[in-house]
């Protein structure tokens, strides 16, 4: 199978026979269109299942309850089997020869990602608002993190997934995935895959036919921007500190990307007191990161890069602490590879059942021998409290995260 084209649906009805339409049109053979139904309460099934039965490479996979755009992709990607996988938004369209295009230059350069263009089409007048080429090339293979600096200096930006054709086993290998919830996922998944790709190629053509619609999700949803936006942030922040081969000139255009994403959830943020303006760059990222969050994003979780290695390839890792920093700690945790086996609490309370679908435990209904590692994820001023407990109870590895406090 060469190609995946992953597809989620909700509520597109008036615009999803366009959409399959240009992908069973694809002059290629050998690829799958899944089409992930995320419990639309319009016509969109039925219009799946016709579209099912006279296509045989179209599969469709019924959520049972509304999970979002994240979740049906992540499901997409669990399905897949094709070689290289391309999402596409129900409501948008790929460009004829799309697929085959993209999947030869692919193949050519063995690229992790292959960045293009994109038409934009207005959805109330029907016809394109700008036909995307932009007039500087990016010839040659690149790493992910040269190109994403080139696409900064340049403010050429290709952060929308859905212009990103990826190798599937990249994808995998990586454990990237969208994260769900949040509105802006591509904001985060454009980021960490482009910082681990090895080889990628920029092809200067417009493959793409995005529709800008007034009730579509980013707009119906505006009110979600600063939480989504804020997760980003603190997640690329996250992998940003754990990652000490940046070189100077990477680490100042990274801090001015993140500064910049940052701008823009000020725009949806209301504060008692501005963001004292700074020089925001240089080689010390953790001030880089303190300054970007003079303003009332939470705290930000940082764990060495050889922590990171002896929690990957650890049995038994356990977070103490079920609240909101466990929660960042979780995702930060997960973000890098981390496999989380108990969460344990000291008194566990009604609201503290789960923790990302791990059952939070009493410390004392644990019974685990010494080779466990506790991550503490709690405020600083409880840590050395709960350090203090774990030791008396006989527990020997101990990892108190450092945490880069909000200022202001």
């Amino acid at each position: 199978m060469k190609i995946s084209i992953i597809v989620p649906v909700y509520n597109v009805e008036q615009y999803l026979a366009e959409c399959l339409e240009s992908l069973v049109s694809q002059d290629m053979s050998d690829y799958e269109i899944i089409c992930i139904e995320d419990c639309s309460e319009d016509n969109s099934m039925s219009i799946l299942k016709e579209y099912a039965r006279k296509y045989s490479n179209i599969k469709i996979i019924r959520h049972t309850t509304n999970k979002g755009l994240s979740a049906a992709r992540n499901s997409g990607i669990k399905a897949a089997r094709g070689e290289y996988l391309q999402f596409v938004d129900s409501d948008d369209m790929l460009v004829k020869g799309a697929c085959k295009k993209l999947y030869n230059n692919a193949k050519k350069s063995d690229a992790d990602i292959v960045y293009f263009n994109m038409e934009f089409l207005n959805d109330t007048d029907k016809f394109l608002i700008r036909h995307e080429e932009s007039n500087i090339d990016y010839v040659g293979q690149y790493t992910g993190r040269q190109l994403f600096c080139l696409y900064e200096k340049n403010n050429n930006h290709k952060t929308e997934s859905v212009r990103q054709f990826i190798k599937r086993e990249f994808v995998i290998n990586n454990h990237l995935q969208f994260h769900e919830g949040i509105i802006h996922e591509d904001v985060l998944f454009y980021f960490l895959a482009a910082m681990k790709a090895n080889t990628v190629i920029d092809i200067n053509t417009s493959l793409y036919i995005y529709r800008q619609r007034e009730d579509s999700i980013m707009w119906s949803q505006r009110d979600k921007t600063s939480g989504s936006l804020k997760v980003c942030i603190m997640n690329m922040c996250a992998y940003w500190l754990n990652d000490e081969s940046f070189s100077d000139d990477e680490n100042e255009i990274i801090g001015k990307y993140i500064k910049r994403i940052y701008d823009i959830y000020k725009q949806y943020e209301h504060y008692e007191n501005e963001i004292n303006e700074c020089n925001m760059f240089g080689n010390r990222k953790e001030k880089i990161i303190q300054k970007i969050f003079l303003g009332k994003c939470d705290e930000v979780i940082y764990l060495s890069k050889d922590i990171i290695d002896k929690l990957r390839y650890n049995e038994k890792n356990i977070i103490y602490g079920a609240g909101k920093m466990a929660t960042i700690l979780y995702d930060y945790l997960h973000q890098n590879n981390v496999k989380i086996h108990n969460i344990v609490v000291t008194n566990k309370k009604r609201n503290h059942q789960t923790l990302a679908g791990i059952r939070v435990d009493e410390i004392n209904e644990l019974n685990e021998n010494n080779d466990a590692i506790f991550i503490i994820g709690t405020d600083t001023k409880f840590q050395s409290e709960i350090e203090i407990e774990l030791r008396n109870r006989g527990y020997k590895n101990i990892i108190k995260p450092s945490i880069c406090q909000k200022r202001g």
